[in-house]
């Protein structure tokens, strides 16, 4: 195949050839690495089948029809030993050792092609399955201080025939060799041949400024067309494929019909493996008109964006018929009331929490009435006190609610919350442990672990955050003050109330007369009335 690679200077055409050389030199070292090691086993099982001398011949026919011919090879012992041999080449020079490489043979493709040949032969008529080996193609160029270890500079007279077979070859600058050039009017025999090149597996590679720099002959027969256009001095380029030569590269509907248009960016680390130029003089020219417009494209798109996401939008509300995006009339008033219900609903729990702390000191009230009962006080003065309890500001329920049935407890409104849940301690029941909150439910979430340690080191307990000690004593201490003055006025009414009955009973006396039989002693009474 015939690449011809087109820019101008700069472009980054030669970079590109010395790419491809690259590429190509890393597969020959992994090929030659493989056909190493698959011909030490291949030769083995051939001598061990008895069949050596399969390798000193080989059959090959070219030609067509009646005047196809046949050709028989003989080959020496030695033939193919230089497959036995593995080669440590480096890819790229390094200056410190390299009268140490060696490269291999530049008939390596060629003889590994006659012996894939008589492998071909042996699986057919032995019935085996040996592999066929990899090729190793040799590299010629004339590129300026290249440094790929594999490379090797043209004949004296660029003369592509005699290299050996499936070489790969690279022609930089070909407009500067008399016999590639335009300005040449003969046609070569160099040149005539390249329209055979690949009955022996060649390929070439010519670099030039212009397609119209070079010969005809490679304009018409070049199969890929590479074409490099260095926009603004940056390290990169436009790369434009076709695959025909195109004798007008930068029309534009030439570069319509191209295979292949995209970015190549310069591949840094390649710099130093040949000598492009004594010193780069390259000017990066930056659009800033172009950036501008972008930039500013940029920006109203996003505004654009971002208005697509506002409350009011026409374009949003016509897309969806309605439903989204439309301007509302009432939308202040509906904002302004839904405002007022939040603060009366805020008002309301507020008030709902004020009344559940006066429930909560009217309630002990009942229990001072029934203590007041149980000591005898004055129904009257229970009913002051009832009074009193119902004259407190409370505020009653939704639902009443059922202390015998707390589960069916079901508010309609969300009550305010008064306590939170805390832990309270561990309790071990039937060999199980598991911790309790502070109304003694049962804390599924709690390791057990945790609760039968704190069982055995209760000293170990964890500080509570959350409860109020200080208040809880002061509470406790209210609450007794208010039991001991109820008890201490339940005391006095009845002892008031004593006294009055011994009054009542002094003004109105009543005679006992009790018979006393005889052989009996004197009643307690007698024998006080006899002292007075």
């Amino acid at each position: 195949m015939i690449t011809f690679i087109s820019a101008t200077p700069g472009g980054g055409k030669t970079l590109t050839a010395v790419d491809m050389l690259y590429k190509l030199s890393k597969e020959n070292v992994k090929n030659l690495n493989f056909n190493y090691y698959l011909f030490k086993s291949t030769i083995e099982k051939i001598i061990e089948l008895g069949l050596k001398d399969e390798l000193r011949t080989v059959t090959i026919t070219r030609g067509q029809g009646l005047h196809k011919k046949t050709s028989i090879f003989f080959f020496a012992d030695d033939y193919f030993d230089f497959l036995l041999e593995q080669y440590h080449i480096n890819i790229v020079l390094d200056g410190e050792y390299d009268e140490l490489v060696k490269n291999y043979p530049e008939y390596y493709f060629e003889r590994v092609y006659y012996l894939n040949e008589i492998i071909k032969r042996i699986n057919k008529e032995h019935n085996q399955k040996f592999m066929d080996f990899k090729h190793v193609r040799a590299m010629f160029t004339n590129i300026n201080g290249l440094l790929l270890s594999q490379v090797r500079p043209l004949p004296p007279d660029f003369d592509w025939r005699r290299t050996p077979f499936g070489a790969f070859i690279a022609y930089d600058e070909a407009q500067l060799i008399e016999i590639f050039s335009e300005e040449y009017k003969k046609v070569d025999p160099i040149v005539r041949d390249l329209t055979i090149h690949r009955h022996k597996s060649y390929d070439f590679i010519f670099i030039s400024q212009d397609p119209g720099l070079v010969h005809k002959y490679i304009r018409k027969l070049a199969s890929h067309h590479i074409h490099l256009i260095n926009a603004f001095g940056f390290e990169q380029s436009v790369r434009i494929e076709w695959a025909t030569c195109q004798e007008q590269p930068n029309a534009l509907r030439n570069i319509a019909r191209a295979e292949y248009n995209g970015i190549y960016r310069f591949p840094k680390q390649l710099y130093r493996i040949y000598i492009s130029t004594t010193a780069n003089t390259r000017v990066k020219r930056y659009p800033w008109k172009k950036i501008a417009l972008i930039s500013a494209l940029g920006c109203v798109g996003l505004y654009g964006v971002s208005g697509l996401f506002a409350e009011n939008n026409a374009l949003v509300c016509m897309v969806t018929g309605g439903n989204y995006g439309c301007i509302d009339p009432d939308a202040a008033a509906k904002k302004e009331a839904k405002n007022e219900q939040d603060k009366s609903e805020s008002k309301t729990a507020n008030d709902s929490k004020d009344g559940s702390a006066s429930d909560t000191s009217s309630a002990s009230e009942p229990a001072d009435k029934s203590k007041t009962e149980k000591n005898g006080t004055n129904p009257l003065d229970d009913n002051d006190a009832s009074s009193a309890a119902v004259s407190a500001p409370v505020v009653l329920p939704e639902q009443i609610y059922d202390y015998s049935k707390p589960y069916d407890f079901e508010p309609v409104s969300m009550p305010a919350v008064a306590n939170h849940r805390v832990f309270s301690g561990c309790v071990s029941f039937e060999g199980k442990h598991f911790a309790v909150d502070q109304q003694g439910t049962i804390i599924k979430q709690f390791s057990a672990g945790d609760c039968k340690k704190l069982l055995d080191k209760s000293y170990n307990r964890p500080f509570d955050y959350f409860g109020n000690r200080q208040q809880q004593v002061q509470q406790q201490q209210q609450t007794n003050e208010q039991s001991d003055s109820a008890y201490q006025q339940a005391l006095i009414q009845a002892i008031a109330y004593q006294r009055a009955e011994q009054l009542r009973k002094s003004e109105n006396p009543q005679l006992n007369v009790e018979q006393i039989p005889l052989n009996q002693p004197k009643s307690e009474y007698m024998q006080s009335a006899n002292r007075h």
